[in-house]
């Protein structure tokens, strides 16, 4: 009888022990401009020129959008951090390439952006911004001038990306100097 009582009482103190005290959800959202930064709706025949002016073909990928859980798995605490993301694909099944692009929140509500594809990841130098639009620029590559965009540079290589907000990638420089413009 001792037995059942003293165990009785210890899962009694076990279950109401293990409580957290700190419950508690923050939720990093993206801001407006952040959310409406990638196309929404899945897109067919995207014209982009290479180098050589050939006319090459693309599709996008409609938006998916998810709130990740931020909280690693050696954290006591009970508070659970959620940030949400965007993603999005452009692909070019001629070049069997695909290029990943992803619009996030990250710890301490930094706004983060970086396209990921065969050759690596891009990402803006130093980015430590809450808002993604104080990050736009005017940049010219090529012969092309493009306003209002993001340039996304290669972490090891010579390459980068152009995005815009209003049209999603725009012009791909790879290591070797060629090129993929968006046409429209």
């Amino acid at each position: 009888m001792k037995i059942k009582t003293l165990t009785g009482i210890l899962c009694f103190i076990m279950l109401n022990s293990c409580g957290c005290s700190d419950d508690e959800t923050i939720n990093f959202v993206l801001n407006e401009f952040e959310s409406s930064a990638m196309p929404i709706m899945a897109e067919d025949n995207i014209q982009f020129i290479n180098s050589e002016q050939e006319l090459l073909s693309a599709r996008s990928t409609a938006k998916v959008i998810e709130n990740r859980d931020l909280n690693s798995s050696n954290d006591d605490s009970c508070t659970v951090i959620l940030a949400e993301s965007q993603e999005n694909d452009l692909i070019f099944g001629t070049l069997e390439e695909t290029y990943t692009t992803e619009i996030e929140k990250r710890s301490d509500n930094k706004s983060h952006i970086v396209i990921s594809g065969s050759s690596g990841f891009y990402g803006i130098n130093n980015l430590n911004t809450e808002n993604l639009e104080d990050e736009l620029m005017n940049f010219s590559s090529d012969g092309y001038d493009f306003d209002n965009v993001f340039v996304l540079n290669s972490g090891s290589h010579s390459g980068f990306i152009i995005y815009s907000p209003t049209k999603g990638i725009v012009f791909i420089k790879n290591d070797d100097g060629t090129f993929l413009k968006r046409t429209e």
